[in-house]
């Protein structure tokens, strides 16, 4: 029959092997040192085994204001004082990367001595998943409005436009009449010889500036035609840019799509750059149209910024934008002769909240929306050719044909 100190090193042997086996990570600290951690806990701090952590200071697994957080309940004198916490915190990797953890925390003994418990799991990418939605639900928000604005927008626009049509059309009719008639009257005073009166009908015209109003009456009327239809131009744009999200692809002009995408940032774009544009023949492409206006918005400011970033050249900013079908794809081209990127910054493309710009100017999230747009949603690739002082090519490949992965 088996002693009691053997069943009971039995037991201490399977409790350790559940605990080793939980899903949730497990630090025990005393004396705020590492006295044990789980499997899932070195998985979650990226240590290779138990000697890597055992002994560490807590401090080093910690945020600094996490650890101000947790430590006056590490230095409770027992148990059964209050040392309980509950909340988000976060921890640093063996890398020094930070990730967010759900922290459970309470007073326990352990080899029979005080210690503290840490239960700790990892919800960096469910919080991370969180903020896309959120800014998702932003984006559509936005675009409701936007649409909303665009489709208030265009019937007072089109009322204005047909006016100065006609407008501009009557202005020329009327001065081409008036000319013919006050010629007329000036013909017939001159062969009854009133000198008097033909010397007021030119008073008149001089007053009256007929000259200047025939040559810039019907520009006038020409600019605010074309004044109308460029705010014309971009209600539509907002229109097709804010189509609303579908849970299926469908078929879209990326021509169109890219030419309205430059007219909705023309304001980051007008001063900066002049914007050239090669389509080639493109059939309508399945995709979702949200997405991908989004990840084209993105891509033409960051190639404005980088050529506003760029040193003096005297050269003239340019960004370029080039379509073609390649097989069972379509290839899209953003170039730009901007300030270009070394090989460290390209490796850190699609790091979440990594960003070159100042603050207030980037968020570190737009190649990461764009990645998501082109391989996640439309099973595509992005590619970058880029150097230091010569400029940026964004190289993206789109599916003719929806893929299996995007059926799946």
């Amino acid at each position: 029959m088996p002693s009691i100190q053997a069943s009971a090193a039995a037991g201490a042997d399977d409790f350790q092997a559940i605990v080793d086996q939980c899903s949730t990570g497990i630090i025990v600290q005393q004396n705020e040192r590492v006295a044990y951690v789980n499997r899932a806990a070195l998985d979650c701090l990226g240590f290779g085994d138990g000697a890597e952590a055992f002994g560490r200071p807590v401090a080093d697994l910690l945020e600094p204001s996490a650890y101000e957080t947790l430590a006056p309940n590490f230095r409770k004198a027992t148990p059964q004082d209050d040392q309980f916490f509950l909340g988000d915190l976060k921890f640093r990797r063996k890398s020094g990367a930070f990730i967010d953890a759900e922290v459970y925390h309470i007073g326990t003994r352990f080899r029979g001595e005080d210690a503290t418990i840490i239960n700790l799991r990892d919800v960096t990418a469910t919080k991370r998943m969180e903020g896309e939605l959120r800014q998702a639900q932003k984006l559509e928000a936005v675009g409701r409005l936007a649409a909303g604005i665009a489709h208030e927008i265009n019937t007072p626009i089109q009322y204005i436009g047909d006016s100065a049509k006609y407008l501009g059309s009557l202005i020329g009719e009327t001065l081409q009449l008036l000319e013919t008639s006050r010629r007329e009257l000036r013909r017939l005073a001159e062969e009854r010889g009133d000198l008097v009166g033909v010397e007021q009908l030119q008073a008149e015209d001089e007053a009256a500036d007929l000259e200047y109003a025939r040559s810039q009456g019907p520009r006038s009327a020409a600019r605010i035609i074309d004044g109308v239809s460029r705010v014309a131009r971009i209600v539509l744009a907002m229109k097709a840019f804010s189509h609303p999200g579908v849970d299926t692809p469908v078929p879209m002009d990326l021509n169109k799509m890219l030419d309205d995408t430059v007219v909705i940032a023309g304001h980051e774009i007008r001063d900066i750059a002049t914007v050239t544009a090669d389509f080639g023949e493109l059939p309508a492409i399945p995709c979702y149209p949200g997405d991908l206006n989004q990840a084209f918005l993105n891509l033409i400011v960051n190639a404005a910024h980088a050529v506003a970033d760029r040193p003096p050249t005297g050269e003239p900013g340019k960004v370029t934008l080039s379509t073609r079908l390649d097989g069972n794809h379509v290839e899209v081209r953003i170039s730009d002769n901007g300030c270009g990127m070394t090989p460290e910054v390209q490796a850190r493309l699609f790091e979440p909240f990594f960003t070159t710009k100042d603050v207030g100017r980037g968020t570190g999230q737009g190649l990461t929306i764009v990645r998501a747009a082109i391989v996640d949603k439309h099973d595509g690739s992005i590619r970058f050719e880029s150097a230091p002082g010569v400029g940026t090519t964004c190289v993206l490949r789109l599916p003719v044909q929806p893929t299996a992965r995007q059926a799946a």
